[in-house]
């Protein structure tokens, strides 16, 4: 299994995991007992160069207890094709698995036991969350009931596979948190600047849409010292409010608030009804975005010192999210003059075609969004677009192309229209612990000062 950023070398000659054997069978107890002590000192897996290789590092994961079959759970079992990767048993109730990861790679994992996504491909997972959403929910929630955090390891996030089963991460017991892998060279969680001293307030609300016919959570952030008089302040839009509240993307924006890389803003955090309506309103929707434009804008300025420009009105998601984003500013530029996508699903099919946008037949031609906005005459709007390296696997119905390759085409066809876009390729995957460094990045690239 051999990606950019990680593949997996099983009991190869130079794995450390065959090491590990080899001492298992020489001494089960004395190598547990030197295991143990090497994982507590790291703080987590243990991480080890590669001989010859400066641009990747050995990460032996562990798990030790009593299991059918254990399974890492992570964007780096994505970047093989497949949600999940087994563990070897080295001994009684102790199994590892060694991965070639990228040294500034940054990621979350769990360990999986009794995994009930055994034997799944992504192409699998992908094509019933499509077509059975309550069959593939269930199989979410038996994996959020199964995964554990690695207790070596005291980085942790609550859990995404929770957010995807419908259930609140936060209120997730901690032992079942996504543990946080952070190499070496990746990039520190305080890059814009130290704590800020004082941290924006956020209320949620319950916002009703007519349009759609539906009602919604909407947080609502005012930056520390915001007053009315003094704005109107740059308005940020967020979807999946229940990835970014979860996550604090808040904190980000105190730091670049603080440290002067961007102005005081509001955001409204949008939430989804749940997974599946979420597939729906957030495939390249025109009604949802209308919803957005016409209903939620009128409903913050309303209530608060936002500004009417579009120039300095925002829209920002993740996965279908980032699709989101930088559709609505394409389709209403006259609302939103600037998108920030991160891991953008552009990989979709034609919204208008027989088999849907997530769902392409065999003969369907994928990237519809790419197609789409070549076609458009170009719109004022800037555009930043950001995915992980982990990111290249073909997944269920892309048909030849990957997530990553697909937000490639998008930033060159953008370019090539006279677009000013802003781009980065993470060293991470589809996860928050990528994202979380990714969106103050593109944050100040839209609102920057500097």
């Amino acid at each position: 299994m051999d990606q950019e950023g990680v593949y997996q070398e099983g009991l190869d000659q130079d794995s450390p995991v065959r090491r590990w054997a080899e001492m298992f069978r020489e001494n089960a107890r004395s190598a547990e007992a030197r295991l143990r002590q090497e994982l507590q000192a790291a703080g987590g897996p243990l991480v080890e160069p590669v001989d010859g290789d400066p641009l990747h590092m050995w990460v032996t994961f562990v798990y030790f207890g009593p299991a059918a079959r254990v399974s890492l759970h992570s964007s780096l079992a994505m970047a093989a094709g497949v949600p999940t990767l087994p563990l070897v048993r080295l001994a009684g109730d102790v199994w590892a698995v060694a991965l070639k990861v990228r040294h500034d790679v940054a990621t979350t994992y769990q360990f999986v036991v009794d995994d009930p996504l055994a034997g799944l491909s992504l192409d699998d997972l992908f094509r019933l969350t499509v077509r059975d959403p309550a069959r593939a929910a269930a199989l979410m929630a038996q994996l959020n009931a199964s995964a554990v955090a690695d207790p070596c390891n005291p980085h942790r996030m609550p859990p995404q596979n929770a957010w995807s089963a419908g259930r609140d991460p936060a209120a997730e017991p901690e032992e079942r948190w996504d543990s946080v892998l952070t190499m070496p060279a990746a990039q520190p969680l305080d890059w814009p600047g130290p704590p800020a001293a004082e941290r924006g307030r956020l209320e949620q609300h319950t916002f009703t849409s007519t349009r759609l016919g539906n009602q919604r959570v909407a947080a609502v952030y005012t930056p520390p010292g915001y007053r009315p008089d003094a704005g109107p302040y740059p308005l940020l839009v967020c979807l999946d409010a229940e990835l970014m509240v979860t996550w604090d993307f808040a904190e980000p924006m105190d730091r670049l608030i603080a440290a002067g890389r961007i102005p005081p803003l509001v955001a409204v955090y949008v939430g989804n009804i749940d997974p599946g309506m979420r597939m729906v309103e957030l495939a390249a929707n025109a009604g949802f975005v209308a919803m957005l434009a016409d209903e939620l804008l009128p409903w913050i300025r309303q209530r608060l010192a936002v500004t009417t420009d579009p120039s300095q009105t925002l829209i920002a998601g993740a996965s279908l999210g980032g699709l989101t984003a930088v559709y609505a500013a394409l389709e209403r530029p006259d609302i939103f003059g600037g998108a920030l996508s991160m891991s953008g699903s552009f990989w979709i099919g034609d919204p208008a075609g027989p088999s849907g946008p997530l769902a392409p037949g065999p003969y369907d031609e994928p990237e519809w969004p790419v197609r789409w906005a070549a076609q458009l005459p170009r719109r004022p709007v800037r555009i930043w677009l950001d995915a992980g390296i982990l990111e290249n696997t073909p997944v269920g119905p892309i048909q030849g192309t990957t997530l990553l390759a697909s937000n490639r085409h998008l930033r060159n066809v953008l370019q090539a229209r006279g677009y000013e876009v802003g781009y980065y390729e993470a060293p991470g995957g589809h996860d928050p612990a990528s994202w979380i460094r990714t969106f103050p990045r593109g944050l100040a690239w839209l609102l920057g000062r500097s």
